[in-house]
């Protein structure tokens, strides 16, 4: 029988992610103050996670590619476990060679 999650499930399932994983999920949300509230898939899905207004997309517009019900695909950029958010980025997977270049500037 499954139990409710509880603060110390959430802090070990961010903990076991980290930064540049894939993960899926689909939108739940959309507008402030966020962008975009995506449910992950399985355990993941306890924590909050959103795709940032910079991050939905680099060649689509908005809402084209942001709507209540679409599956996606994203990379981790970011976990706060204080505020037990996982932020994600739809744009590094569509553009991943782009992403990489991107994330190799120093200072950006």
């Amino acid at each position: 029988m499954d139990r409710p999650a509880n603060d110390q499930d959430i802090v070990e399932i961010l903990r076991a992610v980290r930064v540049g994983d894939i993960v899926s999920g689909t939108i739940t949300q959309v507008g402030p103050p966020h962008g975009a509230a995506v449910r992950l898939d399985g355990q993941l899905g306890l924590a909050s996670a959103d795709i940032g207004p910079l991050h939905a997309s680099w060649g689509h517009p908005w809402d084209e590619v942001i709507q209540v019900g679409r599956r996606v695909t994203a990379e981790v950029i970011d976990i706060d476990e204080e505020r037990e958010r996982i932020g994600l980025s739809l744009a590094a997977t569509e553009n991943p060679e782009l992403w990489a270049f991107l994330k190799d500037i120093p200072g950006a």
